[in-house]
């Protein structure tokens, strides 16, 4: 397979998974039990394993790689090797695509610590899109040829599928008991790095104008001292997409031991982010472009935002009522000078004083030519 066919096949396999990501619930609710009870001691402990975890892939077969056969050595081998063909592949299509059969491949990933193919897949994928980056995103568009204008196109096509997604996997019910769990906190820290961190500096200011206090510290001195400060009367809300920054699923996790509850704005509920979380908000961001869309992921903060907004219409009410005369004669928005609003309304037409000193410096300025010659 030639390098430009393999760069295609990859963004495309990208795709691939980030569909399938989002074609499930894009609202995540840890929901009490029919009986009201909380969950049991035991199903905590393991909840918090899986969130310790992580995506353990090469940790698990580091381990484990002196212990296997040739056979089975050679078989994750080649599955890591050739990544871009194996990651979608089903456990009859590795035996084929290996020679071998489905019972090797299923005691090959036993062997690894994972209770069934279907655990070995979620890591497979997740360690897959960990070697996506903007570089090799790029060299699939710039190698089809196919000019600026057909991906401009593609471009505006791939969000509205990324809000078409969120819309048909949203769960009303579900955020409106966000909601209202967020309009009870204390205050909220929204916590993202790089490119994530303006959409939580949005979703904080938004917050903040409904009456819930919220902050988007940047850099990770002032979110380590607001982390200090959290009880259980508060809230973390960590931003970060695919592999995931270090600094908001440190946040997260930090929040979730002193008690404060936690929600993860992400892309999947297999990230390092989801996993740390006690809720997750899931928005795709997959792009037809070096960097990813996120017009999906305001999509579904902006519902958060409504069922906030209305979770206490009292109160947001209240605050929102005072803007109404400032929205209207408020000294922040832009104003034209006087006698251009003068001049408009007279209909574009220059005021007599102004043309009458226009004429006299124009008669001055002939007679200094004249006297020059």
């Amino acid at each position: 397979m030639t390098s430009r066919l393999r760069a295609r096949e990859h963004l495309r396999d990208v795709n691939k998974y980030c569909t399938i990501v989002a074609m499930r619930t894009t609202f995540i609710a840890q929901r009490p039990r029919a009986d009201g009870r909380e969950p049991d001691a035991s199903a905590a402990k393991r909840a918090a394993h899986r969130r310790e975890q992580g995506n353990n892939l090469l940790e698990r077969w580091q381990a484990a790689r002196d212990k296997l056969p040739d056979g089975r050595r050679r078989l994750v081998d080649g599955i890591l090797e050739h990544l871009d063909e194996t990651v979608f592949l089903t456990s009859p299509e590795l035996a084929a695509r290996f020679d071998t059969d489905p019972a090797t491949v299923v005691r090959t990933v036993q062997a690894l610590g994972y209770a069934g193919f279907a655990d070995f897949a979620r890591d497979l994928r997740s360690y897959f899109l960990s070697k996506v980056n903007p570089y090799r995103v790029m060299v699939a568009e710039a190698e089809d040829h196919k000019g600026a204008a057909h991906h401009v196109r593609a471009s505006v096509q791939r969000d509205l599928q990324n809000v078409q997604r969120v819309h048909d996997g949203l769960d009303p019910a579900a955020l409106a008991e966000l909601g209202e769990r967020l309009s009870r906190c204390r205050h909220v820290i929204v916590v993202a790095g790089d490119l994530d961190h303006p959409i939580a500096q949005f979703l904080a200011y938004s917050l903040s104008g409904i009456g819930i206090s919220a902050t988007a510290p940047t850099g990770e001195g002032l979110t380590l001292c607001q982390l200090r400060a959290v009880t259980r009367e508060d809230a973390c809300l960590g931003i970060g997409f695919r592999r995931c920054l270090r600094v908001p699923v440190e946040a997260v996790r930090t929040a979730s031991g002193r008690g404060a509850f936690t929600l993860a704005i992400t892309d999947a509920d297999s990230t390092p982010l989801a996993r740390q979380a006690e809720r997750s908000l899931l928005a795709p961001i997959d792009a037809e472009s070096f960097a990813g869309s996120y017009v999906g992921t305001l999509a579904a903060i902006n519902a958060l935002l409504v069922s906030c907004a209305h979770a206490n219409p009292e109160r947001t009410l209240a605050l929102l009522k005072p803007t109404e005369a400032e929205y209207r004669d408020g000294l922040r928005w832009y104003r034209e000078p006087a006698q251009r609003r003068t001049d408009r309304a007279n209909g574009g037409a220059v005021q007599k004083g102004d043309g009458q000193r226009g004429s006299r410096a124009s008669a001055r300025a002939r007679r200094g030519r004249k006297d020059n010659e």
